[in-house]
């Protein structure tokens, strides 16, 4: 499962809402540093042994490899990771890092987690409810 990038991005792939946003982020990730996962492949919590299906069900993950050291970021901390190396976000990737804005993104990434399964995306709609 594991491939050249050092980034593994585990995500909701019953979630309409969720693979809509991959599909955004896959579009524009032009330097291929992020590999995407769902969190229902099989070899997902071989790989990954700290997550658990409960823990996914809740927010996205990005997953750092640094050797054999693996580094977790979930929810809006995993969605600020990624804007560092989204050439189109890169510019202006700090203001997701300002204090108060973190505490904002948060808040409004845990409301909008917990509520895409209303969020309808063209025919995609979240499996889980």
């Amino acid at each position: 499962m594991l491939t050249k990038s050092n980034y593994f991005v585990i995500y909701d792939g019953d979630c309409g809402f969720c693979q809509s946003t991959v599909g955004l982020i896959k579009r524009f990730d032009w330097l291929q540093k992020f590999q995407f996962i769902p969190f229902q492949n099989e070899k997902t919590f071989k790989t990954f042994k700290e997550l658990t299906p409960e823990m996914c069900k809740k927010e996205l993950f990005l997953v750092r490899l640094n050797g054999n050291e693996k580094k977790y970021f979930s929810g809006y901390d995993a969605f600020k990771m990624m804007t560092l190396f989204i050439p189109i976000t890169m510019l202006f990737s700090w203001f997701f890092f300002l204090p108060g804005i973190v505490q904002v993104g948060r808040i409004v990434y845990k409301i909008v987690a917990k509520n895409r399964h209303r969020i309808k995306l063209g025919d995609k709609t979240c499996k889980i409810n």
